[in-house]
């Protein structure tokens, strides 16, 4: 007999993050969670502190500092979360994006 595992559909919605003459590429912010209960969401969050991400409050954003290849960064964000059971759908924010350290 085979047990089915429900899959929670996740939203990541990825962006360019500045202020002043400070610019962080590699910010996010999860969609709509209220469907999720409140230990899968603990369970996210947990997930984007492990690969580095921390909440700004002012921002309400995820937010990952000093940060040199930030697509690498979010998809390791969404194998993280992936691995956890959640099926992950992004905005697609880094299709056709380079990166402002790598010199092109």
């Amino acid at each position: 007999m085979t047990t089915k595992t429900k899959q929670y559909n996740v939203q990541l919605d990825f962006r360019g993050e500045g202020y002043g003459s400070v610019f962080r590429p590699c910010a996010f912010r999860f969609g709509y969670l209220g469907d999720l209960s409140e230990t899968r969401v603990n369970k996210l969050h947990a997930k984007a502190r492990r690969c580095g991400f921390k909440f700004n409050h002012s921002r309400a954003s995820w937010i990952k500092e000093n940060v040199d290849d930030a697509k690498a960064e979010a998809d390791k964000l969404i194998e993280a979360i992936t691995e956890a059971g959640f099926t992950v759908t992004t905005n697609e924010f880094f299709t056709g994006w380079v990166s402002p350290t790598s010199g092109s």
